[in-house]
């Protein structure tokens, strides 16, 4: 967010945090709100999304003995 608001290009930012500039313009476009990236906002709806993901309700993933279980 950071370098984004300072004017830096998004290959500029992908370059500094090690990652494929297209991660980035998909981080940006998916976390904007009009226009405007918040790095506070986009990890906010980031722990919403996974708290409504299937896997979170998943028994077998709250026990490790179901998951080595085999009949």
């Amino acid at each position: 967010m950071a370098l984004l608001k300072k004017g830096y290009s998004q290959e500029d930012i992908a370059e500094v945090l090690g990652k494929n500039h297209s991660s980035v313009n998909r981080e940006i476009n998916r976390n904007s709100v009009n226009e405007v990236y918040d790095s506070k906002k986009a990890q906010a709806k980031s722990i919403v999304k996974r708290s409504k993901s299937k896997y979170q309700c998943m028994k077998i993933v709250k026990c490790p003995c179901l998951i080595d279980f085999q009949p």
